[in-house]
């Protein structure tokens, strides 16, 4: 009894260590190149457990690239300074996009519950950077000595690498530094919490119709004309317009419903055919025509 109680506690502990290590062997696909065309994510490798180790490894990859640019014994040059800190931070620039577009177009609450462990982290790793002094004085130095020689692209990177750190606050004294690192992080914060009530007033702001009796009074058609079958414009009439106005295409449903003009002031472009300017806005909340509708419909061809 006490040899088969030995063996299976053997047994479990092997097949543990053996799931580790194949949990351990697992490439995480966020921190691999894709052999999808130009790059793209393969989302059917990827988990939503994966998240979270990709940032943590390519934010320390970052540090260590800053580290390596910083702890260069060599006096600062536009190759061993300038564009080694353009080519760091590549791969948390991938995870980051893949993330965050994932998080816009479908944020799930797992999702959401990374994206605010994420922000934070992030913003630390972008203070820690743009307010390092030794690796701002390495910048500067190229800036003061190297800037009138060099030409071309070579002179706008270091031009806008030295712009992009004063902007942040590189040459404030050490009090103002910290005050921007609060700023900084309350930013993150609005920001986040901004991406969470945004989804929830959309959802909130829909309002289902179950027949057309129930759109009664929300749609004024023109006395003059027939309504089209359809709220848009078709794309031969789009792509029309595009080809013969110079004035670019406005998306006034950005403005508030109250602002958008009736339809009997609209001042429709020669190009738009009379039987398709007889339908007025229907009244519908300003963020719903905003997510749902955000290009080229019938009132985005006002002149």
């Amino acid at each position: 009894m006490k040899k088969t109680s030995i063996m299976s506690i053997a047994i479990a502990a092997a097949t543990m260590s053996l799931g580790s290590c194949q949990q351990a062997q697992r490439e995480n696909p966020l921190l691999q190149e894709s052999d999808l065309p130009f790059g793209a994510p393969d989302f059917s490798k990827i988990d939503s457990t994966d998240y979270m180790p990709a940032f943590e490894a390519a934010m320390q990859r970052t540090r260590d690239e800053i580290q390596s640019i910083v702890s260069n014994t060599d006096s600062a040059t536009f190759e061993n300074t300038i564009v080694a800190f353009a080519e760091s931070g590549q791969q948390l620039d991938r995870v980051g996009r893949v993330f965050f577009a994932l998080v816009e177009a479908d944020k799930t609450p797992a999702l959401a519950d990374i994206e605010k462990k994420v922000q934070p982290m992030l913003t630390d790793l972008e203070n820690e950077i743009a307010f390092n002094k030794t690796l701002f004085e390495r910048i500067k130095y190229v800036y003061d000595h190297e800037y009138d020689a060099l030409q071309g692209e070579d002179k706008k990177l270091l031009e806008e690498t030295y712009k992009e750190f004063v902007r942040k606050g590189a040459l404030l004294p050490e009090d103002k530094m910290e005050r921007m690192k609060e700023i900084n992080h309350k930013i993150s914060e609005l920001q986040t919490q901004w991406g969470e009530i945004l989804p929830d007033a959309t959802n909130e702001a829909v309002v289902w119709v179950d027949k057309k009796e129930d759109l009664a009074g929300h749609l004024t058609p023109s006395s003059s004309s027939t309504p089209p079958s359809r709220p848009f414009l078709p794309a031969s009439t789009i792509a029309s317009c595009v080809r013969k106005s110079s004035r670019p295409l406005s998306i006034v449903l950005t403005a508030p419903t109250s602002s958008i003009p009736s339809h009997s002031s609209v001042r429709w472009p020669s190009c738009v055919p009379s039987r398709q300017r007889s339908w007025a806005i229907p009244t519908m909340p300003r963020i719903l025509w905003r997510r749902l509708w955000p290009r080229i419909p019938i009132m985005s061809m006002l002149s």
